[in-house]
């Protein structure tokens, strides 16, 4: 999916400055499942460590590089076995774009499309590129909760048949509507529930996370982020 992801981007002219926040919606009409895909999309960096192994394995776990077990490294400063894969890694998207996606929903979740917060209906975003419209911040202003914070305005379908279905309907909306990009339970359930009444979720922590570090570090915590709406059938 990566390459029709990234030839996707070509076509359409959008210019991925460092990195942008990407979903995918799914074709399937299945309620209350995190059945679409929400990640990262960003122009891996070089990075010269100096010979500092502890900068070097901080650098690799930023970007979510792991060893052969599939795990963060350990910041020891040791370079072994585990660090070089993780190394070896890196190596291949060099000045490359990368492209992460995690489970996740890009609809509201059964709850709020039969019971909606807005008379007008659930608010189901609309694909496309939002500039600007993102910035990392706190889901609800939560401090435990690290999430990516609609700033800028997005535009929603009002779906107000009140069934489990998100749809595209004849009303939309453009607007600051609290549409974040956050994580759903803890322990990584598979039900939606009321984790969405619009906002983008990822169904894990660590997905969630990754995200974040990779951003950070290219944006640190102020600075405006894009994101990136696809539906799978255009790809």
């Amino acid at each position: 999916m990566t390459n029709k992801i990234l030839n996707f981007i070509n076509s359409k002219g959008y210019n991925i400055q460092n990195l942008c926040l990407l979903g995918v919606r799914t074709q399937l009409n299945v309620p209350n499942v995190f059945n679409d895909l929400v990640g990262i999309v960003y122009k891996q960096p070089v990075f010269n460590s100096g010979g500092n192994t502890i900068a070097l394995q901080t650098f690799l776990n930023t970007f979510g590089y792991t060893d052969q077990e599939g795990k963060s490294l350990r910041v020891d400063g040791k370079y072994g076995a585990k660090t070089e894969h993780a190394f070896k890694q890196y190596e291949k998207f060099v000045n490359k774009y990368r492209v992460l996606l995690f489970n996740a929903t890009t609809d509201p979740g059964t709850y709020y499309l039969e019971n909606p917060v807005n008379v007008k209906g659930a608010a189901v975003l609309k694909e496309g590129m939002y500039k600007d419209a993102f910035r990392i911040g706190y889901h609800k202003n939560k401090k435990d909760h690290k999430a990516f914070i609609q700033i800028g305005p997005v535009t929603v379908y009002r779906d107000n048949d009140k069934d489990n279905i998100p749809e595209k309907s004849n009303l939309e909306e453009t607007g600051l509507f609290g549409i974040n990009i956050h994580r759903a339970y803890i322990d990584g359930r598979d039900s939606i529930d009321k984790w969405s009444a619009g906002c983008q979720v990822l169904q894990e922590v660590k997905s969630l996370e990754l995200m974040l570090s990779i951003a950070q570090y290219f944006k640190g915590t102020t600075k405006k982020i894009d994101y990136l709406l696809i539906r799978e059938q255009d790809l």
